[in-house]
């Protein structure tokens, strides 16, 4: 092809460009008058029936003038521009709620600690442990605390209400996601109401007459071993011996009462049982945090947690075929949501194949984020929102 030909085209491709983009601008003014028709009458942007009404149109415009060669191309283009639409409602008709709400006066939230001494926290492992010191920060020291041995344990606890709430580690910036947390997420009907991130300063914990030197055997959590693997890897012949938590491991050492066995745990866990520190911030990492998790059977705290915005979080399952997680995040990227987290559990009894856990920038009071959420339920399996709640950047050094 001679680059005068390719010129000439390249030059109608430009005048067809021209006329479409007219002709979307047009479309776009029109979907506009539709919001506003919509916000009044109380009317949902989506709408289903109305999209499949609109594809079977065109490709029976595209047969009747014998043009099906790209009717897919076509109709992938139509649903893009349809999702475009959606997008532009919702956002018009948040900006006529947002009105709404400053003539009427914003009403401002109670931030801090809740500090109701009627509530039942449920956290795993003992007095000392991390779970612990993040439910003194959230709760206060005067709550009334139930620990569990097990996450399960306090999963259950908060589903029968026993528990007004329950604290549990779901993430640790060194050693990723505690997954065991996140399933139990998917098995109970509870709903996340609030997180608190934590920095954790590992240390070796013994006897009074114990040293680094003497220690034959170091009780801890997995995850410990985890995220102090570097600083083990130099104590030869120490045998590493799993337990259920922190907290208990430090106990154990003042139960067994032998200066050749020691822990890793917190600062505090030394004090409370008056324990030497051997050795202190063995972590890996310089800056180790850990996020915590809250979970009750209400929907909402009483008051919110201290926080620097609101996020969703999402569980949902796919069909197990081609596309069907895109179109999901599909939605989210065209309405330019802020996804601040996607993760894949796989699914009991259905080998490869998974469900997905999903945390969102934003509230469900926002009209564009609710609507887009109406878009995606249909797309989806199964489908759950966990809860919204503050997100917390406040590192706490314990």
């Amino acid at each position: 092809m001679k680059n005068d030909e390719l010129n000439e085209l390249r030059k109608h491709i430009n005048s067809l460009d021209d006329e479409l983009a007219v002709l979307l601008s047009k479309r776009l003014k029109i979907v506009v008058k539709i919001a506003k028709y919509k916000y009044e009458n109380k009317l949902d942007v989506v709408n289903n029936s109305r999209e499949e009404e609109i594809i079977e149109r065109i490709n029976l415009s595209l047969a009747k003038n014998d043009n099906n060669e790209f009717a897919r191309e076509v109709e992938l283009l139509m649903k893009y521009i349809m999702n475009q639409s959606k997008a532009k409602q919702s956002a018009y008709i948040q900006n006529l709620i947002n009105f709404e709400y400053k003539r009427e006066g914003d009403k401002k939230t109670t931030h801090g600690c809740l500090v109701d001494k009627s509530i039942t926290v449920a956290f795993q492992g003992i007095k000392g442990s991390y779970s612990h010191e993040a439910l003194d920060e959230v709760f206060g020291k005067n709550v009334k605390s139930q620990n569990y041995k097990s996450f399960r344990d306090v999963f259950v606890s908060v589903n029968t209400k026993k528990s007004s709430y329950g604290i549990l580690p779901i993430e640790n910036s060194s050693t990723g996601n505690i997954n065991e947390v996140y399933d139990l997420l998917e098995e109970f009907p509870v709903n996340i109401v609030g997180e608190k991130i934590i920095r954790i300063n590992h240390c070796i914990i013994g006897l009074s007459n114990s040293s680094i030197d003497n220690i034959e055997e170091l009780y801890s959590h997995p995850q410990a071993f985890l995220q102090t693997s570097e600083y083990l890897n130099e104590l030869l012949g120490v045998k590493k011996v799993p337990y259920f938590n922190t907290a208990i491991s430090v106990k154990k050492v003042k139960d067994i009462n032998d200066g050749k066995i020691a822990a890793i745990g917190s600062r505090k866990s030394a004090r409370i049982y008056d324990l030497k520190i051997l050795k202190k911030n063995i972590n890996n990492a310089k800056n180790n945090y850990t996020k915590f998790i809250i979970i009750s059977h209400n929907k909402l705290m009483a008051n919110s947690i201290e926080g620097n915005g609101r996020k969703v979080s999402l569980l949902f399952t796919v069909d197990h075929k081609s596309g069907s997680l895109y179109k999901v995040l599909e939605s989210f990227a065209i309405n330019e949501f802020n996804l601040l987290k996607l993760e894949s559990r796989p699914i009991v009894d259905k080998p490869w194949e998974y469900m997905f856990y999903v945390d969102i920038e934003g509230s469900l009071k926002d009209f564009k984020l609710k609507s887009t959420i109406d878009n995606i339920i249909p797309k989806c399996i199964d489908f759950r929102v966990l809860g919204e709640y503050n997100y917390d950047n406040n590192e706490k050094d314990l």
